[in-house]
């Protein structure tokens, strides 16, 4: 469609090719630039200055937003006015020197007319002040003397509060400004003594000329507004309007304001009701902020009689072409002017950005097919929401809801009208996803449930017969009350692209079975020795542990009961429902698609034996965390994991793994953590970890003791038993966290890393890190000496440590170092640190001494951080 605003942008495309020759953006100053190379120098300057007008009003014509395009006239004032001028042209800008001219003229004892000043050129061509304080001690001015600027482009006047009559506002000849577009009118209300009549009649006195395109009125305390913006509408060819703390109690209706792209009503606590007047068809962003009163919208009287009660017809915009709806702060508000607070997108036809915020009572039912036409909406603290956020980017649709009050199903607040595009979803505190929503997901890829009672409700009946899926591969869910194993043992089927799944805070999820059913499972289990296990999952006391007598006489117990109080049918029934209680069962599918599964804080969570989780062969990455039952002691020579894992995280599991050798199977495993395992775990087996390059261990602080990683072991030939040695493969780590430091540094096993590692941290972490370590011993020192391809080092929470090992300086590789929280640490090395040294950082250690030295070494090392 062609239209006015169009062709303006035409024009700007046009100017910025004819000045550049090039299409798109260029900024003003590389224009001016490039043109400065082309003229004569005897006209360069004035001409160069006309080049800056026409390049700025190509720029503003090319505008993105149509409201910020000038109009015709006043491109074409510019551009007479350009052409008339011999002297200086800076357009939107006061230069220094200009603006120096000005205030020491203004403020002479007597101020002199501009011809009679060497700067009176100048002072005529002033295009640009945003700031003019009235009648202030040290630098304001009168009124009068703003009388002989009359090519001001942009005026800011401000303390009018200052200014008490009529009269003397009027010296101000603002209406004889015919190239003001932009003006600011603003009275500190806090300070003002004037009296509400004599405000009003000050501000009729300020009337500016009809060519003004932005207005902004703040603090004014009259009791309407004026009459050349009410009644006698007088700046017809207005463009944005932004009111700021009045007192009005009668408002402009702008019903002649048909240019009006942006209108602001902020902090004004009066008016109840908002009008929405026809002139509003050009309006693109509108801001509705702190109304106190403010409950309704309203309609010109005219318009009330053609509506048949308060609904429009079908096809009617309202605001066709708004772009940008604000609302904020407005605590009476209930809702959009819509019939029964049901949404008709017709209102709104090009909105773009939706932002209402902090209005208690509003509450709108909105299609789903209406938001996807925007690209942002945000409703934050309104009925029954703390926060609905849409957004829209090149990587696909996101939408979050977190729920509030009275909150039972999503179709109080949302209409899932059409199938959406939606990639994201994120729900909190929030009623379960029905089935009718679910199946409009059809482009969901990732589904984040946290801090609600489910999530999902009933897939079962009606459309369930329906075969779906959707094309989901990141699901996390947090903090559910419900059954979320049973929930998820239902939705994983549909789900055959997932790839990604996490889980946390869900005690209801007691066993993980994969690729298998339950029965199978508890009879696999049986056989392996696990039925204790796997009924120790479903006890609700975690904290206190039963011996073998108790559990057997409790079952026994149970097991009386039963026959006393159920019939066999009964029975089978409780059985039944026991088993499959908190049971999470993984489809087979994902044994070929998943391949990152996280578990943190499930408390009850048990592996069950043979439950399938060396099926998973699709996995990589898998994290547990604070799961104390889901390892059993007698898994601890058992391979548990899949060899498919590259990344493997294990937080306080249980004590049920003494040795690595669980792990052995995981030939392609890179990263491993293991925290809080205790004394009991010890590292052999990590040989077998031919792949591994990062390797964390915290919490187990006897995991090196004794251990040799390159023994000779005595075997004899089957023919000549002859004794050989076993091979060793040289170490891939690069990068190693620890807390057992008496354990790992030792002459062996330093000299085993010597050739592949390049950082080490040695941690010393609460009860885990080594007791009252006060120094390094003299074969510390040397082992980590052996440590040749160290380029970081890390000293961290090793509280007791007073002394940093000595020899560090011989560690030439060692490009950073890094002492963090070892408040007892008082100095450096006497020996010095390593020349190699480019990093160096002390944060948390609390001594002084420690501190000052390090500032010592500003200018020897490149980088010094200190906290």
């Amino acid at each position: 469609e062609i239209t006015y605003q169009f062709d303006l942008y035409s024009l700007g495309v046009i100017i910025i090719e004819i000045l550049t020759g090039k299409k798109g953006y260029h900024a003003v100053d590389t224009v001016v630039e490039s043109w400065s190379n082309k003229l004569e120098q005897s006209q360069s300057d004035i001409e160069l200055k006309q080049v800056r007008v026409c390049t700025e009003i190509g720029i503003e014509c090319a505008d993105f937003n149509p409201a910020n395009r000038p109009s015709t006239k006043s491109i074409i004032d510019r551009l007479d006015y350009t052409e008339n001028v011999s002297g200086y042209v800076e357009t939107g800008a006061i230069t220094s020197q200009l603006e120096e001219n000005a205030l020491n003229e203004l403020h002479q004892d007597r101020p002199k007319a501009p011809r009679e000043t060497s700067s009176a050129g100048n002072l005529e061509l002033l295009e640009e002040w945003k700031v003019f304080h009235v009648n202030k001690e040290s630098e304001g001015f009168e009124p009068k003397q703003l009388e002989h600027f009359t090519n001001l482009r942009e005026l800011g006047i401000y303390n009018l509060e200052r200014i008490h009559t009529k009269e003397e506002a009027a010296q101000a000849k603002l209406i004889e400004k015919k190239y003001l577009r932009r003006l600011t009118l603003d009275w500190d209300s806090s300070q003002s003594s004037v009296e509400p009549g004599a405000e009003a009649a000050v501000l009729e006195s300020l009337q500016p000329h009809e060519d003004l395109q932005v207005l902004c009125i703040r603090g004014h305390g009259g009791p309407s507004c004026p009459t050349w913006l009410g009644d006698e509408f007088a700046v017809e060819a207005l463009q944005s309007l932004s009111l700021y703390g009045v007192s009005w109690e009668v408002f402009p209706y702008l019903e002649k304001a048909w240019d009006l792209h942006e209108l602001r009503l902020e902090h004004i606590p009066k008016p109840k009701e908002f009008i929405i007047e026809k002139s509003f068809c050009m309006l693109i962003k509108l801001e509705l902020i702190g109304l106190e009163s403010f409950e309704e919208w309203g309609f010109p009287a005219e318009q009330v009689s053609s509506l048949d009660g308060d609904l429009l017809p079908t096809d009617a915009h309202m605001f066709p072409v708004l772009q940008v709806l604000i609302i904020r702060d407005c605590c009476k508000l209930l809702g959009f002017p819509f019939s029964n607070h049901i949404f008709s997108p017709d209102w709104f036809p090009k909105l773009q950005e939706l932002e209402i915020e902090d209005c208690p009572k509003f509450l709108s039912v909105i299609p789903m097919s209406w938001i996807e036409s925007l690209r942002h909406v945000k409703m934050k603290h309104v009925k029954l929401l703390g926060v609905f956020e849409y957004s829209k980017s090149s990587n696909g649709s996101r939408l979050k809801i977190i729920g509030e009050g009275d909150l039972h199903s999503l179709d109080q607040v949302l209409v899932f009208d059409k199938k959406t595009c939606l990639t994201e979803l994120q729900l909190e505190r929030c009623p379960p996803l029905e089935l009718k929503h679910i199946l409009m997901l059809t482009s969901l890829k990732t589904l984040l449930v946290e801090d609600s009672d489910s999530l999902v409700g009933p897939l079962g009946g009606g459309q369930s017969d329906v075969e779906w899926q959707l094309p989901v591969e990141y699901i996390k869910i947090s903090e559910l009350n419900g059954n979320s194993g049973k929930e998820l043992t239902e939705l994983l089927p549909h789900l055959p692209k997932l790839s990604k799944l996490v889980i946390c805070f869900c005690n209801s999820i007691k066993k993980l079975v994969v690729g298998v059913d339950v029965q199978q499972t508890t009879s696999e289990a049986s056989e392996m020795g696990g039925g204790e296990i796997t009924a120790a999952a479903e006890e609700e006391d975690e904290e206190d542990e039963l011996t073998a007598s108790e559990e057997e006489e409790m079952e026994e117990d149970e097991i009386t009961t039963s026959e006393a109080s159920e019939t066999e049918e009964d029975e089978t029934t409780t059985a039944a429902e026991e088993e499959h209680d908190g049971v999470l069962l993984f489809p087979a599918h994902l044994c070929d698609s998943l391949q990152e599964l996280v578990f943190r804080q499930c408390t009850k969570l048990v592996l069950v034996p043979g439950g399938g989780c060396l099926r998973m062969q699709s996995l990589q990455r898998l994290t547990i965390e604070y799961s104390p039952k889901f390892l059993p002691a007698f898994m601890s020579s058992r391979h548990v994991f899949p060899s498919s894992l590259q990344y493997l995280e294990l937080w306080c599991i249980g004590k049920g793994m003494g040795t690595l050798d669980p792990l052995s199977n995981l030939s392609s495993l890179t990263n491993l953590t293991l925290f809080g395992f205790g004394k009991v775990l010890k590292c052999q087996g990590l040989l077998s970890l031919g792949q591994l390059r990062e390797l964390s261990v915290i919490g187990s602080n006897r995991f090196f003791a004794g251990w040799d990683p390159n023994p000779k072991r005595a075997l004899e030939d089957v023919e000549g038993g002859e004794e050989q040695q076993t091979q060793v493969f040289p170490s891939t780590l690069y990068n190693l966290r620890a807390d057992d430091i008496t354990g790992l540094l030792v002459a062996p096993i330093c000299s085993f890393l010597s050739s592949s590692l390049t950082k080490l941290t040695l941690h010393g972490y609460g009860p885990y890190g080594p007791e009252g370590m006060e120094r390094f011993s003299k074969e510390q020192e040397d082992a980590l000496q052996l440590l040749s391809s160290l380029q970081k080092l890390e000293f961290d929470d090793l509280k007791a440590l007073k002394q940093l090992p000595a020899g560090l300086h011989n560690l030439t590789s060692v490009k950073e170092l890094t002492i963090h929280a070892c408040s007892a640490i008082s100095s450096l090395p006497k020996d010095g640190l390593p020349k190699s040294l480019q990093v160096l950082d002390v944060y948390f250690c609390g001594n002084q001494e420690l501190k000052q030295q390090c500032r010592g070494l500003v200018g020897t090392i490149p980088k010094i951080r200190i906290d």
